[in-house]
């Protein structure tokens, strides 16, 4: 099942209060759209008439996509669906924030997804996450050697991991994200190593999970699990004004 919609205006504190305002806004006027996946959206919803409104040369479209758990399949649908959804062809600079779950998150222990101040974990109790990144970030490489999307992006990689990504990969990430609560401290390894090969380090407010177990549960959705999320955004360059933003989530039954 999948969700896109546009983001309301309702002024509000965290990224996943956003995003559950949106499902919940979602839901009190859907249009349901038979098929597989079954896609529910907005009635009258004018998103691709935005974006339409203007040359395609004179906006600049970014994109962030969340996965916490390895899908390869699940990753191209996340690119598939928001060209889709946008009706573009090709995305300046695409995101990945690569979380898997840990064994005791998927025993049943949740994971406030909090990061600690002045400390970079990521896939803590997971094994294989940095293989298994590879194996994502070439199907992104795709994307960008087809000319679709113009820079990659990765959040929340420790250094050693970010090496091992920047060394494998055939299309270098030109872009790390770091979030908020260690930019005060930006470990020195880290942006030592992104001046050296041109990576542009800029920090974010994301948690690890956008749609945690008890947000599905609140808005009654607790026999599913978020397979992926994407948060786009569309800017007008001459005037850096926001035209468009919003989210698209796939949502799969657990099994």
């Amino acid at each position: 099942m999948e969700f896109c919609f546009p983001t309301q205006r309702r002024r509000v504190v965290t990224r996943e209060e956003i995003l559950t305002d949106c499902l919940r806004s979602t839901f009190a006027e859907a249009e349901l759209v038979e098929g597989q996946p079954r896609l529910v959206t907005r009635r009258n919803n004018d998103l691709q008439e935005k974006v339409q409104e203007h040359q395609r040369t004179d906006i600049k479209i970014g994109a962030k996509i969340f996965l916490n758990q390895y899908t390869e399949g699940g990753l191209a649908e996340a690119v598939e669906k928001l060209f889709d959804t946008l009706n573009v062809s090709f995305l300046d600079n695409l995101i990945l924030a690569y979380h898997p779950r840990s064994a005791a998150t998927d025993n049943g222990v949740e994971s406030n997804g909090e990061v600690k101040e002045g400390v970079i974990e990521w896939a803590v109790g997971t094994d294989n996450a940095v293989s298994q990144l590879k194996k994502l970030w070439s199907t992104l490489e795709r994307y960008a050697a087809d000319g679709k999307i113009g820079q990659l992006g990765i959040a929340d990689l420790d250094v050693e991991s970010l090496r091992d990504l920047f060394e494998a990969s055939s299309v270098h990430p030109t872009i790390a994200q770091i979030n908020l609560a260690a930019c005060c401290v930006v470990p020195p390894q880290l942006q030592e190593y992104c001046g050296q090969n041109d990576i542009q380090l800029l920090t974010h407010s994301d948690p690890q999970e956008l749609l945690p177990r008890q947000v599905l549960t609140d808005l009654d959705l607790a026999a599913y699990h978020a397979t992926w999320t994407t948060r786009y955004q569309v800017h007008i360059k001459c005037r850096g004004v926001l035209a468009a933003k919003g989210f698209i989530v796939s949502l799969a039954n657990h099994k």
